[in-house]
Order: C-alpha cells, then sequence, then structure tokens
C-alpha cells in the first residue's frame, strides 16, 4: 500500500487573512521532490457570513517543487443547503522549474444533507495541460464528529496533493483516501469557547487538515 499524506497547518490573524503551509512526503508534482512544500497566505475580503452576496477569497503562495508561485481566486455563494465554488488559478509550470505559468480553471459544490453531513465534490483543469495530464477531481463525504469539534472527509480522487499545483493535475489512477481535520486555536484550550459557524470555512475556524490518499 503506497500512501501520499498531506500536512495543512495554518494560523488566522486579523483581516480574515491566514498564512500557512502544506507539507506531503510523497508527492508526484515533480520526480525531484518527492517531499512537497507550499507556503502561502490567503485573504477573504468578502464572506456571506458578514452579510456580503458571495464569498471572495483569494490565495498566493510559494510551491518548493515546482519553484515558483502559484495563486488563486475563489467566488462562491450559498442557498440553503447548496453551496457553489469557482476558481481561477494561475500556476507554475513543474516542468519549467519556474520559467512558465499555467492557467487553471474550476469549481465544486456542497450540498448538506444535516447539519453534520455533507456531500462534496470538485473539478479543475489546466487549461494548457500535455496530453497525457487528466483535469483533477474528486467527490466525497464530509462528516461533522458528534460531541467534538473536530470533522471527517472519506473521499475519492485522482489528484494526489493539496497544494495549488498537486490538486490542479490528474492521473491516470483514482486514489481513495480520509482528511481529518483539528482545531488549534489558542482559545480551545485557554480561551472561552465559542462554537463555530455552520457554514465557516476550516481557515475561518483555525483548523489545519491532515490528509491521506492511498
Amino acid at each position: 500500500v503506497t500512501n501520499y499524506p498531506t500536512l495543512l497547518l495554518a494560523f488566522g490573524l486579523p483581516g480574515r487573512t491566514t498564512f500557512g503551509f502544506n507539507y506531503s512526503s510523497n508527492s508526484l508534482l515533480t520526480p525531484a521532490f518527492p517531499n512537497e512544500w507550499e507556503f502561502f497566505g490567503r485573504w477573504r475580503p468578502m464572506s456571506q457570513e458578514t452579510g456580503a452576496a458571495f464569498d471572495l477569497g483569494s490565495q498566493l503562495g510559494y510551491n518548493l517543487s515546482a519553484e515558483g508561485v502559484d495563486a488563486e481566486v475563489s467566488l462562491g455563494r450559498r442557498w440553503g443547503r447548496l453551496g457553489l465554488i469557482g476558481v481561477i488559478r494561475m500556476l507554475t509550470d513543474p516542468d519549467t522549474s519556474g520559467r512558465g505559468t499555467q492557467l487553471a480553471a474550476g469549481g465544486g459544490a456542497t450540498l448538506r444533507l444535516r447539519h453534520w453531513l455533507s456531500l462534496q465534490g470538485d473539478y479543475v483543469a489546466v487549461t494548457d495541460r500535455p496530453d497525457d495530464q487528466k483535469a483533477a477531481w474528486s467527490a466525497g463525504v464530509a462528516i461533522g464528529i458528534p460531541t467534538t469539534p473536530h470533522s471527517l472527509s472519506l473521499f475519492a480522487s485522482n489528484a494526489v496533493t493539496s497544494t495549488l499545483n498537486g490538486a490542479s493535475r490528474g492521473a491516470t489512477t483514482v486514489r481513495y483516501g480520509f482528511e481529518f481535520v483539528v482545531p488549534i486555536t489558542f482559545s480551545r484550550w485557554f480561551g472561552a469557547q465559542r462554537p463555530p459557524s455552520a457554514n465557516a470555512s476550516p481557515e475561518a475556524q483555525g483548523r489545519g487538515p491532515v490528509r491521506v490518499i492511498v
């Protein structure tokens, strides 16, 4: 059995900003770098939680394996139990060692069946990808663990890592895995407890997931 774990550690800061990194100890992005690192900053200037008509987010980061900068702009909106999101990404081409860029676009959906149970799926494709590279997709079920702030996602995907670059490039093999989300906020241990919003994203809640694909 071969696994492809990805660890995300992120810290929420004032102004709806988040800084953190993704690390995978078994990445297929570039043959010379099996240990993939992505350092990023995220900013969400608009959110439905604060009365805006939609969610607007952005990410800017540096991928050590691709040796270049990756960026994303996302636009999302929720209607009751249904949530939709679209993304546009500017990626460093890993085959050019930071000297070329590629454009990727895609979207995703979440259908909340219960407060603690959701179906999720996404699809992203690099516009000028080579013939042997597939569009990336994933589909699964997200579960909120009762009486805890943790959540668990079980999914299938043809992508390997959760970085912007890795999650935009699909392989011919379908892999199965799980993602476990653990809050790491200081207020959990030292401050007053405040339950997160039911619609809050993992980044907004100060959570860091561990993702393992087999």
